[in-house]
């Protein structure tokens, strides 16, 4: 039987494969992330920046679209 299929109860050996476990992948070592202080504040000054700068400009596009038809209450 497949590895990656459901034990399918019709099967004759359903009951070891829905017991066992699939065997869990080794996780993968992280690469060394360490930044320095001046780094993570350069980091967080950047993102900063990036912020405020798409708060400040306008969106070209509108939040709401305006009433194409001019419908009068009957």
């Amino acid at each position: 039987m497949s590895r990656h299929k459901v034990p399918d109860a019709w099967d004759d050996d359903w009951e070891p494969e829905a017991t066992t476990l699939p065997p869990a992948e080794a996780p993968k070592p992280q690469a060394n992330t360490r930044m320095t202080k001046a780094e993570r504040m350069a980091l967080h000054e950047e993102s900063n920046r990036k912020l405020w700068q798409s708060a400040d400009t306008p969106d070209d596009q509108p939040q709401y679209l305006p009433a194409t038809n001019h419908v009068s209450p009957a």
